[in-house]
């Protein structure tokens, strides 16, 4: 084999990987964060409050998988939320993304049902409040 045909075949490779990555950059989902990006972010110095207000109360929020479903835990020592919401965010595809309204029974427990989501990496925000503070607790999860 002589130099010019090694060239060709190199070049050919080169042009077939940048055509592949071309392709697969096009047909790959681009999905923002949130669709009110802008709004959200004129809210962060809330949300820091809020997070912030989650630490001074000194007590953990758990996330549990169970073979039921997904288990969140609210320590006794927190009174119960006037209105909360659970947000899952799935980072790979927006469509994937849950959100459900908090509402703890009388052992500070919720049960979500694994039929709503798929296998995979999930970053969880619950959000809530409770004479007139709110508070944030987030969390990652996979399952």
């Amino acid at each position: 084999m002589n130099w010019g045909k090694g060239i060709t075949i190199a070049i050919i490779l080169f042009m077939g990987f940048i055509v592949s990555f071309v392709v697969r950059a096009f047909n790959r989902d681009s999905d923002l964060v949130s669709d009110t990006y802008y709004e959200e972010g004129l809210e962060y110095e809330d949300m820091v409050k809020a997070q912030n207000n989650y630490k001074l109360l000194g007590a953990e929020v758990e996330i549990q998988k169970l073979p039921e479903g997904i288990q969140i835990t609210f320590p006794k020592t927190i009174i119960q939320p006037e209105n909360g919401e659970i947000k899952f965010y799935r980072p790979q595809s927006k469509k994937y993304d849950r959100n459900f309204k908090l509402k703890l029974d009388q052992n500070n427990h919720q049960l979500l049902d694994y039929r709503n989501f798929i296998e995979g990496f999930y970053q969880v925000s619950i959000s809530w409040e409770k004479a007139d503070k709110s508070y944030l607790f987030e969390q990652d999860i996979t399952f």
